[in-house]
């Protein structure tokens, strides 16, 4: 009586999909029974079955660290299954305001950023820009020390800067 992935999402075999299913891609109905799979796979680690009705604000924080726990860094991928999330509690006509709140958000936003703390080892040249170059001249006149070893020190900074300003 229709698709058995869209009948899932629904959680009824009641309606007829076919309707339902056109509203969205094929790609866009498997992301979401992905997600589906994803949040049974987070009820078993946490060796309990949520009744879908009954989704709270710390339930999704806790599904919201275990996939940055599994998964991380991959915060895009979190944010696609909370909305997943939302989407199949506004389709089961469900209160949804747990994926919606400023607390999973945040916690969103904050794995998001710590990917840019994350230390990497690249390989990419250092730049050396004009006012950084200014700012060591000021420094390295205001410091003690012989005039020739400044000046040699400016000197390479100098051609550093000259190297990586040719480049460009």
């Amino acid at each position: 009586m229709g698709d058995l992935r869209i009948q899932r999402v629904l959680g009824t075999t009641q309606l007829n999909t076919a309707l339902i299913a056109a509203a969205y891609a094929d790609s866009t109905w498997d992301k979401i029974v992905t997600t589906l799979n994803v949040f049974i796979k987070f009820e078993v680690y946490k060796k309990q079955n949520y009744d879908c009705r009954q989704i709270q604000l710390l339930l999704v924080i806790s599904f919201t660290e275990q996939i940055l726990r599994e998964i991380w860094p991959q915060a895009q991928l979190l944010l696609t299954y909370i909305s997943n999330l939302k989407l199949v509690h506004n389709l089961r006509n469900l209160d949804a305001s747990a994926c919606e709140n400023m607390l999973c958000k945040t916690q969103t936003r904050g794995a998001k950023n710590l990917m840019f703390y994350k230390d990497s080892n690249s390989n990419h040249k250092k730049v050396m820009t004009l006012p950084l170059l200014k700012n060591f001249g000021q420094e390295i006149a205001q410091t003690s020390g012989l005039n020739c070893q400044k000046a040699l020190f400016s000197q390479l900074q100098l051609l550093g800067f000259s190297a990586v300003f040719s480049v460009w």
